[in-house]
C-alpha cells in the first residue's frame, strides 16, 4: 500500500517530516483553500500543488471532502445543480492531472462528532470520544429542509447520477467515507452510511468501477458484523479504494479512539488483509491520532506527533508483512 497523511494546502514543515517519516503521498481538502482562494481547484491551482508536492518527493494521492461547497446537494436545495456543475469541473481537472481517488461523504448538516476531545489515555495524551448521551441538545439549521433517511438516499442517488459518470469518464474513484459516528440520527440529522449493508446497497445501485468505498477501519469498527470479515468481502469485490487506519473500542453510541497500538482490533491482521488484497497503489494514511506532549490540542485528531507516530506504526507492520510476519490468531 502507498503510506499518505492528511497535510495543510500549502508548504510547510509538516510536508517535510511527512516524507523524513516515509510517507509517500499526501491527502489534501480543499474546501478551506477554496473559501480562501477558488483558484485553487482550476487546472493551474491544481498543477501549482502537484508542483510543490514534487519539490518535497511527495505526490497528491487523494482529494478527500469536499473540494467546493456541496451542502445544498446534500439538502436536496434548488442550488444543488449549480454545485454539481461545479464539482463536476474540478473532477475533470483532476483526471486532467491523473489524480484518480476523490474521497466524498454524505454527512449532511454536521461532519464527525465527538462528545470529547480530551479523554486522557496512557501517559496523559489525549483523545476522543463519543456518548449519545452526553450529546448536547442542538437543532442543526437544514436550510428548512426536513430531512429523513429516504430522503437523503434519494439526494446521493442525485448527486450520483450525475457525479458518477463524469468520474468515470475522467478516471476518477469515489471512495465514499461513512458517517462518523455510524448511527441515525445525530442531532436532528439522519444518517445512511451506517452499516456495511448500506454500501451494499449503494454498490449494487451503481455497480461502476468507480464506485467504491474509503475503509474507514474505527467506523467499520463500530458498525454491524465482523470487521475482518466486511474488510475481506470488500477488498475481493475491489470496492475499498482508500483506507483510514484507525482503532476504537465500544459501541457506536459509545466508543472511544485509541492508539494504533493499543485498541481491540488486531491491527496486524488488518493490515495483512489490506496488504494481500487491495493493489499496491491504494493510499492509507492514519486517522483520528491521539494528541501528544507537545502538541496543541486545537485540531484533536489530526496533531503532528500522533500522526508520526502512528506512520512508524503503519510502515512497521508493513515491512512486518512483506518480510513473512503473520498477525495474532
Amino acid at each position: 500500500m502507498k503510506l499518505t497523511l492528511a497535510l495543510p494546502t500549502r508548504p510547510c514543515p509538516e510536508w517535510r517530516l511527512a516524507r523524513q517519516v516515509g510517507a509517500e503521498g499526501v491527502v489534501f481538502g480543499l474546501l478551506n483553500h477554496y473559501n480562501e482562494d477558488p483558484t485553487v481547484v482550476t487546472y493551474d491551482g491544481i498543477g501549482n500543488l502537484i508542483r510543490q508536492l514534487r519539490e518535497h518527493d511527495l505526490e497528491l494521492s487523494v482529494i478527500e471532502g469536499d473540494p467546493v461547497p456541496l451542502e445544498q446537494t446534500r439538502l436536496g436545495l434548488p442550488g444543488r445543480d449549480a454545485e454539481i456543475a461545479r464539482y463536476l469541473d474540478v473532477i475533470k481537472v483532476l483526471g486532467d492531472h491523473g489524480i484518480s481517488v476523490m474521497c466524498p461523504n454524505f454527512m449532511a448538516g454536521v461532519n464527525w462528532t465527538r462528545t470529547d476531545t480530551a479523554l486522557p489515555l496512557r501517559g496523559g495524551a489525549l483523545s476522543t470520544a463519543f456518548r449519545v448521551t452526553d450529546l448536547p441538545a442542538r437543532t442543526i439549521d437544514l436550510g428548512g429542509v426536513t430531512l429523513t433517511e429516504e430522503k437523503l438516499w434519494d439526494n446521493l442517488y442525485y448527486y450520483m447520477d450525475r457525479v458518477l459518470p463524469v468520474a468515470e469518464a475522467n478516471g476518477v474513484r469515489l471512495a465514499l467515507h461513512p458517517d462518523d459516528p455510524p448511527m441515525s440520527p445525530v442531532h436532528n440529522v439522519p444518517r445512511i452510511l451506517t452499516s456495511p449493508a448500506a454500501y451494499d446497497r449503494l454498490l449494487e445501485a451503481f455497480p461502476s468501477d468507480s464506485n467504491g468505498i474509503c475503509f474507514c477501519q474505527g467506523n467499520f469498527a463500530l458498525m454491524p458484523g465482523d470487521l475482518y470479515q466486511t474488510a475481506e468481502r470488500f477488498a475481493a469485490s475491489n470496492r475499498i479504494f482508500f483506507v483510514h487506519y484507525r482503532d476504537v473500542q465500544g459501541t457506536a453510541r459509545d466508543f472511544s479512539e485509541t492508539f494504533h497500538d493499543d485498541g481491540p482490533t488486531d491491527m496486524a491482521r488488518m493490515m495483512q488483509i489490506y496488504e494481500r488484497q487491495l493493489p499496491p497503489d491504494v493510499a492509507i494514511r492514519p486517522d483520528h491520532v491521539p494528541t501528544l506532549e507537545g502538541d496543541d490540542n486545537t485540531n484533536y485528531g489530526y496533531t503532528m506527533r500522533g500522526r508520526l507516530f502512528a506512520a512508524g506504526y503503519i510502515r512497521g507492520l508493513m515491512h512486518g508483512l512483506q518480510h513473512g510476519g503473520n498477525p495474532k490468531n
